[in-house]
């Protein structure tokens, strides 16, 4: 479906997204790195193998660091290729903006932060090397988006964990971490393993995990596990874990997760905590198909700003597994930058190696031969995003992802949505109040279901533009309600507005709670907007009536002047008695006279000499088939001399 143009063009609220790199300073001292952010950082990401090339080459190491301006943690990881003696395995945790270490356990470079403005972030070496290591980083701004840092401790017993102080409730967090025995004040760092812990989870529970650990023995061994059901995980040895928690609720003033598995040793955890963005954590497995090969992922429920990637380079796996191996990546769909590493198990001397890309947003290296699988760079879309595989093998790899971007602006404010349930009754009260309305068409509501948002309005609740008229303002805003007969609580909502330019904007999630009394939860739905159309059918193609087309060689005269500027050829009209919800199919608009040579994506409706939107269907082919359709909203006339409207229809330039 095709919007032709807009009445009242969307703002977007007020964020900035960015992935690039830069090369780290040789020498103590200040660094200044142009960031191209647009706005001051509220939090950046970044990562390092510690390597100034993009080729393979043997040890491996991983550096990872968050910082929200005022608190920066790092974490780094490395390990020596060839090696049959111990110390060769290295972990470092740290509250440095970067902090890399060697797999003897010397730190090699570290820096902390300055300051950042709109155009740069300045960083100080404290120690450093003469390599100009490539670092990548993710960067995210603008006043809507709020970032919290912080280092807190796992539990040693299964149950939940409370973490407070972040000051806020987070639409998602990261959590970075290097498995148990980490634990006391920052720095610590040791020799005798590796690791790398990384984890997600938005306020819907859509969560994932990735956890590797290589212990620094004779043999070699590792273990890596990533799971969808879970947001932080550390293996060990067996193989098996020795942390698995999930989601269980984001909070007030920080978070909550439950730990189905503890051991009793303790570790240290790093989290970024974000509010004010649009978030989607999710999977996918990548295509099996022979390169170039390109992948769409949709459903994300908004237009990504950037995109996050992590895997452990394998297909889907229920439990931890032996090696470890990490492919970790970015893009804001222009800019890529990408590592990984990969360490064989049970070899003597052991057998690591890493690379990295400044052009690819994911890498995968499945093998002991330090050879790249698969490889893409990633455009992204409204609702999705797509992976150009310029190298890729026939397995289906599981492949982690976040999708980010910052929440739109549309005309609607809300000042209250609630959800509502008697206590031992079925069914929930939905309720919410608009503060402001403008060119709002309508509203939907969704129960969330496994992790996926299922419509449970037949169609749009009409909104203020069907009451107030177009482009008028209300000011005082306006009450809605929807009782979803198959609610309970517990269950998660979400509601969406839609304007007249089709765009919309999500509010939630919000869990229907409990009310002691079931008189005080009413059973109440709103007006839905096929119901103006004088029915009571689903918005969708057979909607309720269609206009009345006729021939028309000319328009009326108030449309004239607009038309013939405007328009190539003649104007079909469109008869309008009722208000409500039109479509004409284009079988019915060639009958009246329309080109069946027309291009639909230039199809432009007008009325009393203004301009209007609508929706054309399969326009996408630039060619009206049978099967293709316009529809658009209309209001009838009350005037003592007609009760028709009349509405043109021309392909414009």
């Amino acid at each position: 479906m095709l919007f032709l143009f807009l009445l009242a063009g969307a703002a977007h609220a007020d964020s900035f997204w960015k992935v690039g790199n830069f090369a780290k300073a040789t020498s103590t001292g200040s660094q200044t790195v142009a960031h191209g952010l647009g706005a001051t950082p509220k939090a950046m990401i970044l990562w390092t193998r510690a390597r100034t090339g993009t080729s393979w080459a043997n040890d491996y190491s991983f550096h990872m660091s968050i910082t929200d301006g005022t608190n920066s943690y790092s974490i780094s990881s490395a390990g020596n290729n060839g090696s049959s003696v111990a110390n060769q395995e290295a972990r470092r945790m740290s509250a440095q903006l970067f902090s890399s270490i060697n797999y003897s356990n010397t730190v090699t470079a570290a820096a902390t932060f300055t300051s950042w403005d709109a155009t740069n972030i300045v960083m100080n070496w404290t120690t450093n090397t003469a390599t100009a290591d490539v670092i990548y980083y993710i960067a995210m701004g603008g006043s809507d988006i709020t970032a919290k840092t912080q280092n807190w401790t796992m539990k040693t017993s299964t149950g939940n964990q409370a973490v407070t102080g972040t000051g806020f409730k987070p639409d998602v967090v990261f959590m970075l971490h290097q498995s148990d025995g980490l634990t006391g004040s920052l720095p610590q760092s040791n020799n005798g393993a590796s690791s790398v812990g990384i984890g997600v989870m938005d306020g819907s529970g859509d969560q994932w995990a990735y956890g590797s650990y290589m212990e620094d023995d004779a043999n070699g061994s590792s273990t890596q596990s990533q799971l969808t059901n879970a947001c932080l995980l550390a293996t060990n040895p067996t193989p098996g874990y020795d942390k698995k928690a999930s989601f269980v609720s984001m909070d007030s003033d920080g978070f909550t997760i439950n730990y189905s598995t503890a051991s009793a040793s303790a570790g240290n955890v790093v989290s970024l905590a974000l509010k004010g963005l649009n978030v989607r954590p999710g999977s996918f497995n990548k295509s099996t198909a022979a390169a170039t090969a390109n992948q769409t992922i949709t459903g994300i429920g908004f237009t990504p700003k950037v995109m996050l990637f992590a895997s452990f380079q394998d297909v889907t796996q229920a439990s931890a597994i032996t090696g470890s191996r990490l492919g970790f990546g970015a893009s804001d769909g222009s800019t890529n930058g990408s590592t990984a590493f990969t360490k064989k198990h049970n070899s003597s001397p052991t057998d690591e190696s890493d690379i990295a890309s400044t052009t690819k947003a994911f890498k995968k290296a499945n093998n002991d031969t330090s050879n790249t699988d698969a490889e893409a760079a990633t455009t992204l879309a409204s609702d999705q995003f797509t992976m150009a595989w310029t190298t890729n093998d026939a397995v289906a790899t599981e492949v982690l992802y976040v999708a980010l971007a910052g929440l739109p602006t549309t005309a609607v404010k809300l000042e209250s949505f609630t959800a509502r349930s008697a206590a031992g009754e079925p069914g929930v009260a939905l309720a919410w109040r608009s503060g402001f309305e403008v060119e709002n068409l309508g509203f939907r509501v969704y129960r969330e279901e496994r992790g996926a948002r299922k419509q449970i309005t037949p169609s749009l609740i009409a909104g203020s533009a069907l009451f107030a008229g177009l482009a008028t303002p209300l000011t005082v805003g306006r009450s809605y309600s929807w009782w979803d007969p198959h609610g309970r609580p517990g269950m998660t909502y979400w509601l969406e507005d839609v304007d007249l330019n089709g765009k919309s904007e999500w509010h939630g999630p919000l869990v229907a709670h409990a009310e002691p009394s079931p008189s005080s939860v009413a059973a109440v739905r709103s007006m839905l907007l096929s119901s103006l159309a004088g029915g009571d059918a689903e918005l969708r193609r057979d909607l309720p009536r269609a206009p009345r087309a006729v021939r028309a060689a000319k328009p009326d005269a108030a449309a004239a002047a607009t038309a013939a500027a405007l328009a190539v050829g003649e104007a079909i009209k469109l008869a309008i008695r009722e208000d409500g919800w039109y479509r004409a199919t284009q079988a019915e608009l060639v009958v009246a006279g329309l080109p069946p040579t027309v291009d639909p994506r230039r199809l432009q409706l007008f009325v009393d000499g203004a301009e209007l939107a609508i929706n054309v269907s399969g326009a996408d082919d630039a060619r009206f088939d049978r099967s293709d359709a316009i529809e658009f909203y209309a209001r009838g006339a009350e005037t003592p001399f007609t009760d028709t409207r009349s509405y043109w229809l021309v392909e414009g330039k």
